[in-house]
């Protein structure tokens, strides 16, 4: 009998070994799990900011939920963005159900798109986009996909940037 059908049928639970203590590797497998699957916060967040860069592109769709990404990251690291963001989400739901009776990631997305043009002139949604388009525009791969070669100062371009591109050679 192999070791995984012996720990099958005699109900030993398995155990890592992590900092010197024991954690059952099940737990451990639920928390991968549940890492995996974003939180009510996170899916908002992904589906605020395709509303804001809807690019139809498959390039652009994943760069645009990695910036998703990037900013529940640094929501979860900075209490005033996490609060301002917040109060965003909380007020996009609270207006769904008030309209639609129902919450807004279940809406279609011409209604999201109706209550975030609502929400547009509050300071937070201002935050919320600006942080949208910095990550996202700042992002080589949607330069590319958007036909910007990128900075011409940095020296690592291959045009060599603005100097020598002949720009100083007046014909007239």
């Amino acid at each position: 009998m192999d070791r995984r059908s012996f720990l099958k049928k005699t109900g030993v639970a398995s155990l890592a070994v992590v900092a010197g203590g024991a954690i059952p590797l099940n737990s451990i497998a639920e928390a991968a799990r549940s890492a995996a699957r974003p939180t009510r916060r996170e899916a908002m967040l992904a589906v605020v900011v395709s509303r804001i860069v809807p690019h139809q592109r498959d390039v652009l769709k994943r760069e645009t939920g990695e910036t998703a990404k990037s900013l529940a990251r640094q929501i979860a690291a900075d209490e005033a963005l996490r609060a301002s963001t917040d109060r965003v989400l909380g007020e996009l739901s609270k207006s769904s159900k008030a309209a639609y009776g129902r919450g807004f990631l279940d809406l279609i997305p011409d209604q999201q798109l109706i209550l975030m043009e609502r929400a547009q002139n509050s300071v937070d949604f201002q935050v919320l986009v600006y942080n949208v388009l910095t990550d996202y525009y700042k992002r080589p791969t949607v330069w590319k996909a958007l036909g910007y070669d990128g900075p011409m100062n940095d020296r690592a371009h291959p045009m060599g940037g603005y100097l020598n591109k002949g720009y100083d050679k007046l014909g007239w």
